[in-house]
């Protein structure tokens, strides 16, 4: 059975395990590069995006991530209210 978590997670599906921001998350990135791993949540960079290695950060937080939660589906929109048509406008005719 493969595994159900990735061994790379994207910023999505950490901020869904941790219940947390995106924007909380890059800076945690940014703060791990900049202190050489001593702060912040282990990270990598590839090209524009940024992951976090699933080992490195158990062994960091001193958790197993089991599963991942599932992302959230848009609630379904209600039918739009539908207002009958107006009838066409009588053209103006003038008897002779």
């Amino acid at each position: 059975m493969p595994d159900p978590v990735p061994e790379m997670i994207t910023i999505d599906e950490m901020s869904r395990y941790l219940r947390c921001g995106h924007s909380w998350l890059y800076s945690q990135a940014r703060r791990w590069k900049a202190t050489g791993g001593k702060e912040g949540l282990p990270s990598v960079r590839l090209g524009a995006a940024i992951r976090f290695p699933r080992r490195e950060v158990e062994q960091h937080l001193g958790v197993t991530i089991a599963a991942i939660p599932p992302a959230k589906t848009p609630a379904a929109k209600p039918a739009a209210w539908r207002r009958t048509p107006r009838p066409a406008a009588r053209s103006a005719t003038r008897k002779p």
